[in-house]
C-alpha cells in the first residue's frame, strides 16, 4: 500500500474557483437578463443607416482632402463641402487622434497613419472613429462650386449625329 502525499486530481483550491467562477456567470446572465436594453428594429436599422452613412461621406472626405493638405478654403472652392461639414469631419478625426492641429499651421497625420493605411482599417472596419451618430452625415459636394461643374458636365453643345448604313452581309455559306 502506498501513500500519496499529493493527491491526485483537482485540488480543493480549484473546485472552489470553478464554483465561484459559475456562480459569477449566473449573476452576470441575471443581471443581463434582467437590465439589458435591446434597440427596438427600426431604431437599430437608423443607427446602422446611418453609421455607413457616416462612414461613406468619411472616406470620400479624407480621399478629396488629403490632395489638399485638409484646406479649408481649397475643399470648398473645390465644391467638396462647406465650412460648417468641414468642421465636423475635422472634428471627427481630430478626436480619434488621426490627424493633428496646429492653429495657424494646418494639419498633419498622426503617426503611423496616411490616407492610405486609414481607408484600409476604416474599409476593414478596424477602426471605430467617434462618429456623432445622434446627426446625420453632413453632405459633401454641394454648393455653388459643385452644381454648376456638374451642369457643365451635362449641357449638351454641338450635337452631331450621322447616320450611316451597315455594310452588307457576307452570303451565307450552305455546307
Amino acid at each position: 500500500m502506498s501513500m500519496q502525499l499529493v493527491p491526485g486530481g483537482p485540488s480543493h483550491v480549484e473546485l472552489w474557483a470553478v464554483a465561484i467562477a459559475d456562480h459569477l456567470i449566473r449573476a452576470g446572465q441575471h443581471i443581463h437578463r434582467r437590465f439589458a436594453v435591446v434597440p427596438d428594429a427600426p431604431a437599430a436599422d437608423e443607427l446602422a443607416i446611418r453609421l455607413e452613412e457616416w462612414l461613406n461621406n468619411m472616406q470620400a472626405f479624407i480621399l478629396h482632402g488629403d490632395p489638399v493638405n485638409f484646406s479649408q478654403r481649397q475643399m470648398e472652392r473645390a465644391g467638396v463641402c462647406r465650412r460648417k461639414a468641414y468642421d465636423a469631419y475635422m472634428k471627427v478625426l481630430k478626436e480619434s487622434g488621426v490627424r493633428i492641429v496646429y492653429p495657424g499651421s494646418g494639419s498633419y497625420w498622426a503617426y503611423p497613419w496616411t490616407r492610405r493605411t486609414l481607408a484600409i482599417a476604416m474599409r476593414r472596419r478596424l477602426i471605430s472613429l467617434p462618429y456623432p451618430l445622434d446627426q446625420d452625415a453632413p453632405p459633401l459636394f454641394v454648393g455653388h462650386v459643385a452644381d454648376t461643374r456638374l451642369a457643365q458636365h451635362t449641357q449638351l453643345t454641338r450635337v452631331s449625329t450621322v447616320f450611316s448604313e451597315s455594310a452588307p452581309r457576307p452570303p451565307k455559306l450552305k455546307g
